[in-house]
């Protein structure tokens, strides 16, 4: 079964969308892929709400990653990973991000055909 991780993530305050994107792609992506072998299996993709997709939809993030996973087996690989990378993780995001409105949840993935 495959299986999804969803996060929701919001930019640290003063930073602009350009910014958060390009800290995002440029230097978060590469070294959590270098540092989780699992995750640079995965299909990890983010999904960047820009200004004018947020009209009417009051949100407090600014992108939704999603990491899906072949199987259980390659997800708790990840999870393995990442808690050896927990420090460096938490250090990048900082720079980036607002920890305190990460937000992440595990999901069932529906494929309609």
């Amino acid at each position: 079964m495959t299986t999804k991780l969803i996060i929701l993530l919001a930019r640290k305050p003063g930073t602009t969308l350009e910014q958060f994107k390009h800290h995002y792609e440029t230097v978060h992506v590469p070294g959590a892929r270098e540092r989780m072998p699992a995750l640079a299996r995965a299909e990890y993709r983010r999904n960047f709400i820009p200004e004018e997709g947020r009209k009417g939809a009051p949100i407090d993030f600014d992108v939704v990653t999603e990491m899906i996973f072949a199987n259980d087996a390659e997800y708790a690989e990840m999870q393995k990973e990442r808690a050896a990378a927990a420090q460096w993780i938490a250090d990048d995001v900082a720079k980036f991000a607002d920890p305190g409105k990460t937000r992440s949840y595990v999901a069932d993935v529906c494929v309609s055909g």
